[in-house]
This record gives C-alpha cells, structure tokens and sequence, in this order.
C-alpha cells in the first residue's frame, strides 16, 4: 500500500485557512483534491527572451489539467542585458537573477505545491530558475523557452 501523502492535504489537515483562500480566488472542493502544481515563468514584454514564454506556461497548465492536477500561475520576468548595457542599469542585471530565484523560492515554499513546472528563456532566467529548484524540495520539471525568434523584418547579412 503506497502511503505517500501529498503535501497539499498534509498542510491542509492543519490549517483548513488554505481551503477559504483557494476557493476564494476560483478554485473548487474538488479542486483542493488533486496535486496541486505551481507554474512559475519569466514572462514579460522586457524582450524577445521572455514575450513567448506565457504561451509555453499555459499549454504546461493545460497538460496538467488533462493529467488531473491543478495548476497555479506565478510569474516573476526578468530583464534583458541589452537594455541595461551603457548606463547605471547594468549593475542590475546579475543581482535580478538571485532575486528571480528567491522570488520562485518564496513562491514554492509559502503554499505548499505538489510538484512544480518552471518556465525560463534567457541567461538570467534560466540559471535563477534551476537554482531555485534545487533549492525546493519538490518534484520539478524545468521547460527551456528555446531561442529567440528573429523579426520577419530583420535582415541577416
């Protein structure tokens, strides 16, 4: 007989609170009963690396509906070096990568998450999202955004 527990009902069994602010914001009983995974991103309209990366959390949420869990969305972006370089805004970008990390952190540690699917695209992101995960002691899939898509108006010489 498995006697796994998930962490979600452990928590739940002490502090019933959780149940009112789940159901506060959309979920349903039946919802507070399967696993519930945390989707994490770097979304954001800061540049190429991050624009597409809210589609890709989405069809991961998707996936874990038909599989049913219960997703949750959270999205902490990041920012691009490209904007920073050349002025004060470039001693920025290396500390906004422990913040992202510390963000998704907090994020995974203040519910308590069955499983967790974080999303990441850019040199930042990418490093602050697998430091966080191994920092979380949950099971976690980590989904590579790809490549930046070049602009159909963009010429290559």
């Amino acid at each position: 007989m498995n006697s796994y527990e998930p962490k979600s009902k452990r928590v739940r069994k002490n502090w019933i609170q959780m149940d009112a602010l789940h159901t506060g914001i959309g979920w349903t009983l039946d919802d507070l009963e399967k696993p519930q995974i945390l989707v994490d991103d770097a979304y954001g309209e800061s540049h190429p690396g991050s624009k597409h990366l809210s589609k890709l959390s989405e069809q991961a949420s998707i996936g874990i509906w038909e599989k049913g869990g219960r997703p949750a969305r959270f999205t902490v972006t990041d920012l691009c070096d490209g904007w920073a370089q050349g002025h004060d805004g470039m001693n920025y970008i290396l500390a906004s990568r422990e913040f992202i990390c510390n963000m998704i952190e907090l994020h995974a540690s203040v519910i308590p998450w069955d499983g967790m699917i974080l999303v990441a695209g850019c040199d930042k992101s990418v490093p602050a999202h697998l430091m966080a995960a191994s920092r979380i002691n949950i099971p976690t899939v980590f989904i590579p955004g790809g490549s930046m898509r070049i602009s159909p108006n963009m010429e290559l010489v």
